[in-house]
This record gives structure tokens, sequence and C-alpha cells, in this order.
């Protein structure tokens, strides 16, 4: 144990190297001089990795990445493997990796840095021997891990979990995982430690983090709270789930640790006597875990080509570094000077394009990959870049009056790519996200949505726009109750007020064109009247001008007359017309084709009289362009 701790401790300094260098000083890439060194290319069941250090090192990055993707697995039980993409650059020393790492923002260590959900998950580490210090790359997986399972824990859960996650070791003895973190039990055995309230409370923004002291303070004093509650807890560790699902279901920070039987200050107590015991048992992970091991049979190793390496690294650079675009592009067009197929060099200036939102540039280059080798990402984003484009077109009906136009042949083409890419690799998550939102367009298939959209909640349970969507579709069903569930359930403590609030207001809006629809009873003829149609006005007038003419009595005349007028209106013979239309419009704005609606409206108003029917039909058009004013697109 102590033989890990010091590596763990080498490896700290070596990144300290690098962080220490100021972004405008950050080394540039250049194209690599290979040498004698190899690259290798090597695959898991869930993880590939491109290395330049021997295959028998390599293959133990991998073993060890996927024993300790079971590892936390077996934690946890009934948690996700993560639904995105994970690359792994192991460079043969921490200077060869360095122009292809994140250059830092801070001086410190950044907290909870995780991916977007649509983009690979990259990591770069240093492996100079055959028993390479991993903590960086254990680090980056466990976020990885904690956004996609418990992405509403508090910043001190989560950087605690991470901590403890992170010291890892495979040994002769067995697998362990919560290693003791020499380094936060010094700062915590000089320093007083942060009041439990205050530590909870920290989120991103806090001032708090804003100084090395307040920084070591808060990682240490995290790593303290769930080191005890995982692994020194005793029959506590058991209701260590309820206590999570009380914080990911917003339960106040007071509250909280009733979970756990516990009062807030009881709970400091403890972990106070927990770091004082100066014991900090690591948990031995059970067969589930440790039989994650990948067999020989399971990992591909195979040697790279020039073309491919510089694909792969201009590939991590794009996404590594904001202003690094040039570098990276010129590693892929020296790809294709070697190799005018290489796939991967078409997609990664493809990403560059689609990442600078130069979405016309970015298709021809994305179709061009797909052509020589169809991959799942390179087909996502030419699908978003079709999206991107036409984003404001999927909102517009080409003939209001008519039926709703058919689909646009993009549209079309987006949603078949979509489809491609979930085919090809059913875990990654995020063409269930954008297949399922376009069905919230004017011609899309309700049901298809849904059941695209909770697949894509399953694996990505934070996303709110996920939730969003669902609402909405629920409501085009007319299933206001499940609707207001999922704003309960998913919305109200998610995080994000936009979203509660585009929820709320789309229910709202449902509620409203209900009502609407339920108003027009009020202003509606006698069912006598509507059932009989046509044929009953006719026989009505007849038998009105032959009473007119039989009788002599000028008061009796005039009523018959009002009444001859009346059957004879206009504004009743096109009453149903008028409210097959209304609700007509009312059915346009449930699919957000607010243009259709408010044209339909538009049309009707002129021929309508009656002047409550036309206050409803003001009132809606009103409604309608403030709704259609604040729709998004989809993209």
């Amino acid at each position: 144990m102590g033989h890990h701790t010091k590596r763990c401790a080498r490896l700290s300094a070596i990144l300290a190297v690098g962080l220490a260098i100021a972004p405008a000083s950050w080394p540039s890439p250049q194209p690599p001089t290979l040498g004698k060194d190899v690259w290798l290319r090597v695959t898991t069941p869930n993880f590939t990795l491109f290395g330049e250090v021997p295959e028998s090192r390599l293959r133990i990055v991998a073993a060890r990445l996927e024993t300790y993707r079971g590892a936390l697995e077996w934690l946890h039980p009934g948690s996700r493997t993560s639904p995105r993409e994970t690359s792994v650059y192991v460079f043969k020393d921490a200077k060869s990796g360095l122009p292809f790492t994140p250059a830092p923002v801070a001086a410190g260590v950044l907290l909870d840095v995780a991916q977007e959900y649509d983009v690979p998950n990259y990591v770069t580490l240093a492996a100079p021997t055959d028993d390479p210090p991993l903590e960086v790359l254990y680090r980056s997986y466990a976020v990885q891990f904690l956004d996609d399972n418990f992405p509403r824990l508090p910043l001190t859960v989560r950087e605690g979990l991470t901590g403890f996650y992170t010291g890892f070791a495979v040994t002769g003895e067995g697998t362990y995982i919560g290693q003791m973190n020499a380094e936060d039990v010094r700062w915590l055995r000089e320093n007083a430690a942060l009041p439990l309230s205050q530590q909870l409370a920290v989120d991103r923004r806090s001032a708090l983090l804003a100084t090395p002291n307040g920084r070591k303070a808060f990682v240490a004093g995290s790593w303290a709270l769930m080191h005890y509650l995982v692994a020194g807890s005793g029959e506590k560790r058991a209701r260590l789930p309820e206590f999570l699902q009380a914080l990911e279901s917003g339960a106040s920070l007071e509250a909280a640790p009733a979970a756990l039987g516990l009062s807030l200050d009881e709970l400091q107590q403890e972990v106070a006597g927990y770091v004082r015991g100066n014991r900090f048992p690591a948990i031995q992970v059970g067969e589930g875990g440790a039989g994650a091991t990948p067999g020989a049979g399971e990992m591909a190793v195979r040697p790279m080509r020039r073309d491919e390496i510089l694909a792969v690294l201009g590939d991590v650079l794009g996404h590594a570094q904001a202003d690094s675009a040039e570098s990276a592009e010129s590693y892929q067009r020296e790809a294709l000077v070697l190799n005018p197929s290489q796939a991967r060099a078409y997609a990664g200036l493809g990403y560059l394009r689609y990442s600078r939102e130069r979405y016309d540039d970015a298709v021809p280059l994305l179709e061009r990959a797909i052509e020589i080798d169809p991959d799942a990402m390179s087909i996502y984003l030419l699908a978003r870049s079709l999206l991107k484009l036409n984003a404001h077109a999927g909102t517009t009906v080409a003939a209001p009056v008519a039926s709703p136009a058919a689909t646009p042949p993009w549209l079309a083409r987006s949603r078949d790519l979509l489809a491609r890419a979930i085919a090809l690799r059913p875990r990654f998550a995020a063409p269930y996200v954008t297949l399922g939102a376009t069905h919230t367009l004017p011609d899309g298939d309700v049901a298809a949505g849904i059941a695209l959209l909770q697949k894509a909640r399953l694996m990505l349970p934070a996303r709110t726009d996920i939730a969003g969507n669902l609402v909405y579709l629920f409501l085009r069903q007319g299933d206001s109750v499940r609707a207001q569930r999922m704003v309960d359930d998913a919305l109200v403590h998610g995080g994000d007020p936009a979203a509660l609030a585009a929820a709320r207001a789309a229910i709202a809006t449902f509620k409203e064109n209900a009502a609407a629809r339920q108003s027009l009873q009020k202003v509606a003829p006698s069912p006598q009247e509507l059932a009989g149609g046509e044929a009953f006005r006719a026989r009505e007038a007849r038998r009105l001008r032959e009473e007119i003419e039989a009788t002599q009595d000028p008061e009796a005349r005039a009523k018959l007359e009002a009444a001859l007028k009346a059957i004879e209106h206009p504004l009743v013979a096109d009453y149903n017309d008028a409210v097959k239309l209304f609700n007509e419009a009312v059915d346009r704005a449930n699919t957000r084709d607010y243009p259709g609606a408010i044209a339909l409206l538009e049309t009707l108003l002129p021929k309508v009289e009656d002047p409550e029917f036309r206050t409803r039909i003001e009132t809606l058009l009103q409604r309608l362009r403030k709704d259609a004013a604040r729709l998004q697109p989809v993209q």
C-alpha cells in the first residue's frame, strides 16, 4: 500500500510541472517524429486506447481501466457503464503528452470537469514504466461515472467520491478501492476542518475554491466525509444509497443526513472522530468487480499506420484546446496527404468545422468520412449539422391553411442518419436524444419520440432537455398527468430553472388550449340546429316563409322575418366549418406548428361576425404569436 502512495505522489509531481506553465507559453504541438516508436491501438469491450508504449504496457493500462470500471459498478449495484465513448492516449512520458492535454485555466487541479454528453471522453496520460501510475485515468473515469449515474449530487459528495474511487489498486492480494490519500490526511491533521454545513453548501461558484488553501480544505474534507460513509461507517454504510438518493431528490443539506440516522452535527462529529482515529480501510472488490478484467480474447491489438496516428492525434488536439484548431487541422491534412482515404481525418476536419458552427463546411467532410468508413459519431455529427443548417425550417409549414406539410427531405435524412448511428452504437446516448427531439416537430411520431427519449433518459438521467421534450410529447398525447409527473420527478429538483419554467409553460398552454375548445360550447348553436345541418335549416326557412305569407299580424310577421333572417345568417350556416378551423388551429398549436395555426385563425377571423367568437379567436391568436416567438428550434 505504501508503494502505491509513492506512485501517486510521483504522478502529482509530473502534473504539477505542466500546471505551472502559463497558458500563453503552453507548448505547441508538432507533427510527431516517430523514429523507432510504434503506436498501437487496443480496443476492449468499453474503451479504445492509443499508445506509443510497448504492447504489454498498453495491455496493462487497458486491463486496469476495465477492472476499475467493473469495481465502480460492483460498488454501486444497478449503476450503468457510461454511454459515452472513452478514448485513452498513452504517451511514453509527460513531455510527449503535454501538448495534447488541455491547458490549465487555474493554478490548481480542476474540480468535477466532465465532457459534454455527445462528445467523446478523451484522457491523456504518461506511462513511462511497466507499472505506470494511473490515478489521472481513474479520476477522469470516476468523474464520468458519477456524471452518468449520480448527476445531481452536491459538489462535495461528487468530489469526495471521486477522491475515494481514485485510491484504486490491483495487488497480489486482491483489488482494492478507497486507499488512503496521504496528502488529504496530512492536511486534515494540520488544519481545522470546514464545518460540514459549509462543506456541503460549496458549489463551483463558491469563493472558497478561488484560493489554494480553500480548495485544499474543500478537497480534503470531501474525501474524509465520503471515505467515512463508504468505508468507515460500519452498519451505516447500508444506508448510504438512501442518503445519496435524498440528495439527488433535492433534500435540504440539513435534512439529508437523517437518511443515515444522524443529524448534521452528529455526522460532523463522526467524521472528525474517523480522521483522528487514523484508520482508513480500503474496500476489497468482490468477484463481480474483480472478474470484470477482460481476457486476452476480449482485447484487440494492432499497429497503427502513420496516417492513422496523425488523425487520432489531431482528433484529441481538436477537442483539447479551444485555440488549437489550426494545429489540429495540420495533423488531419498531413494524414490525408499520406492516405486520401483516411476516414478519421475527414471526420476530424468535419468536427473542427462543426464545433465552430461552420455547418455547411462540415457536411461534405462528414459525408466523405462515412462514405469511407461509417462510424456512429461522424453520422451523428452529420445529422446534427443538417439540423443546425435547417434549424428554423423545422417550425415552418409551407401551406398553412391546408393539411400540415410533409416531412422535408433534410429532416427525413437527419432522422435516417440518427437511426443509423443508434444501430451502429446502441449504447451511444446522443442520437437517441436528438432523434427523439425531432419528433416534437409538427410531423413527428409522438409514440416513437417518447420511446426514444425514455431510452435516452435511462442513459442520461440528468439531461433536463430530455425531460422537457418528454413533457411536451406526453401533452401531445393528451396525457397531462404523465407530463406533470415528469416535471415533479425530473425537473423540480433538476437544477435547470429555464427547463422547469418551459415545461410548466407547456402544461399551462395545453390547459389553455383545452379551455379554448371548451369555450366554443358557450356560443354554439343548439344541438338540434347542429344535428339538422342544411336540411334542418331548409325546412325551417320554408316553414317560416309559409307562416309569414299566412299571417296578417304586423308584430308576428316581424318576429317571423327576424327568425328567417337568423336561420339564413352566414354565421349559422358556416358555424360547423368555423369550429373545425378553430379546433384545427388548436391542434396545430399543440404540435408546435404555430405558423400554420396562426394562418388558420387569421383566415377565419374576418368571416366570423359573432362578437364572443371573434374575441376567442383574437385571444388565441395573441397567445400563439407569443408562443411562436419563444419556440426554440430543434438542434
